[in-house]
């Protein structure tokens, strides 16, 4: 900081200094971005607290024997969600079949699991995309300016989380589906129920 504001850089009119930088780890085969925002108040001293936002991105996921086993598991997760899907329109199906449509319609398992399966198939849609784009736009290294793609694909690898953790919730929740309470934990099941 001192030696922006001997350049003039900075001086008293300055509110907000951003610094951006991007790392490479080369036996971690992340890049992490960083991003630095200072304030400064209008009698120019520094605001705190900083804020620092660092996120990683893997542009090389499948280039190693673990790529390849995060390889196989997704394609075991696609299979899974598509089996789950299958399910649920067969059940649907089912239900029509036997005239029993407003049945399923009011159970809130069903709601849950649809919700559960649409999640996972977005979430997959997501890394598909997110996938193709790092191999769509590869980054040569070393490089002199900073690679905004990174920004772009950090921000899309946090949504992806972000869908994932609610989803975890969500199957946490269905769990229960499946448990069978003892009579007087039941009680907590079908106030769950009623939230």
């Amino acid at each position: 900081m001192k030696d922006l504001r001997d350049r003039k850089w900075i001086d008293r009119d300055t509110r907000t200094v951003y610094i951006k930088f991007a790392l490479y780890n080369r036996h971690l085969r992340l890049f992490a971005t960083t991003n630095l925002i200072f304030r400064y108040a209008p009698s120019g001293g520094l605001t705190l607290p900083v804020e620092a936002t660092v996120n990683t991105v893997n542009m090389e996921p499948y280039n190693s024997a673990r790529g390849i086993v995060l390889l196989v598991l997704e394609l075991i997760l696609t299979m899974l969600v598509g089996h789950d899907m299958g399910n649920l329109i067969w059940s649907l199906c089912f239900s029509y079949s036997r005239g029993s449509v407003f049945g399923w319609l009011c159970d809130m398992w069903n709601y849950l699991d649809l919700i559960n399966t649409l999640l996972l198939t977005y979430s997959l849609i997501l890394r598909l995309r997110f996938v193709g784009w790092i191999y769509s736009v590869p980054l040569l290294l070393p490089t002199r300016g900073y690679p905004s793609v990174l920004d772009e694909l950090a921000q899309f690898q946090m949504s992806q989380t972000n869908i994932n953790a609610i989803n975890g919730l969500i199957c946490f929740l269905v769990f229960f589906k499946y448990y069978n309470f003892q009579d007087r934990l039941k009680v907590l099941l079908i106030v769950l129920m009623c939230c």
